[in-house]
């Protein structure tokens, strides 16, 4: 057995010190065996390590034979401690039944203690009002909106809640929409008419067209109609925005903030189909970059090619490289319908 420094300790030192503290130690005839017990009994316990038995770290001149070294055994690993659950309020009380009989991934725990925090503040863990110390508010005032929204405000990432409604936690009835405050949006068949306005408004995503639809159908201001289609399919769109008997006066597009998102509309060719520039919606991409939270682009390594930032309103453009530089993007999503209704609606195309 190797031997390693400042952990073998000599037994002689341990006999002189024994022997320091009772005389009769020195001169008893059982010295060697009381020596050999309380070695034997630090050993079972599992405080220091003996020799091989067998070994030459014996001492047999005499009887019994003594251990000339012993080891201070290693330290023990303290056992984990035990997640302490958190008092859950009454509508997440199954919650820990259900982890009890399936112990959940911790993504799952992340999620129920992010809903936790929203039933009790009435704002997820990502809200944007958590940034300048907001009072919290009852939740029951939070209108319903895109599981989109709420799943950015919840978790940071906008797909996520999609995704979890096929675990335990939706599928046993624990989180509900009508507890999520929360609705499912489906991709519109077509334009979305709101009145005479000259701006045709193109939105990259689903639920960000509802929301828009839903704040500017009472007071459109110059948005005559919002349509659904970014990213790769913002092509096919301006084809057929073309092909229509009454072209677009003016085209304004909001989308996501990663390179993917503004490469699409910044390298559309719209004169050549015959129709107006594809110019940015300036307010709703400002208000992004102020009350978004930037989040990991997972993505990154797949989005290959430079963005033209020189597309963006050149207000945020250096916020826009600095976010693309550090690998981070933000979803439109964060550009919530709460976030619309605090918006003059006249704005909200310029």
């Amino acid at each position: 057995m190797t031997r390693s420094p400042g952990r073998t300790v000599q037994v002689e030192a341990l006999r002189l010190a024994a022997a320091a503290a009772d005389a009769s130690l020195e001169v008893a005839a059982d010295a060697r065996h009381r020596l050999l017990d309380a070695l034997q009994e630090l050993a079972s316990a599992g405080e220091i390590v003996l020799p091989v038995e067998r070994g030459t770290g014996w001492d047999r001149t005499r009887r019994p034979a003594l251990p000339i070294w012993v080891r201070k055994a290693p330290a023990r690993p303290s056992p984990p401690a035990a997640r302490r659950e958190p008092v859950r309020p009454p509508e997440l009380r199954a919650v820990d039944a259900l982890f009890r009989a399936h112990p959940p991934g911790e993504a799952q725990r992340a999620l129920v203690d992010a809903v936790h925090v929203f039933l009790r503040d009435g704002r997820g863990p990502f809200h944007s009002a958590r940034r300048s110390g907001a009072a919290p508010v009852p939740v029951e005032e939070r209108p319903a909106v895109p599981f989109a929204e709420r799943s950015l405000e919840l978790t940071g990432d906008e797909k996520y809640l999609d995704q979890a409604q096929t675990t335990r936690l939706f599928t046993d009835g624990i989180l509900t929409p009508e507890l999520l405050r929360a609705y499912t949006v489906s991709s519109p068949l077509g334009t979305e008419s709101l009145g005479p306005g000259p701006v045709t408004l193109l939105v990259e995503n689903v639920a960000t067209f509802h929301s828009l639809v839903r704040r500017l159908r009472a007071a459109p201001g110059p948005v005559g109609s919002v349509v659904l289609g970014g990213g790769s399919r913002l092509a096919g769109v301006l084809r057929s925005l073309a092909d229509r008997p009454e072209r677009p006066l003016e085209l304004r597009y909001f989308g996501d903030l990663d390179p993917p998102g503004v490469r699409f509309p910044g390298r559309s060719d719209t004169a050549g189909l015959g129709l107006p520039p594809l110019l940015p919606a300036v307010a709703l991409y400002t208000l992004l970059v102020d009350a978004g939270t930037p989040r990991p682009d997972r993505k990154r390594s797949a989005r290959a090619g430079a963005a033209p930032l020189d597309w963006l309103p050149a207000a945020i453009r250096s916020r826009t490289a600095e976010l693309f530089a550090s690998g981070e993007r933000l979803a439109q999503e964060w550009v919530g319908y709460e976030q619309l209704v605090a918006q003059d609606p006249g704005m909200l195309s310029r």
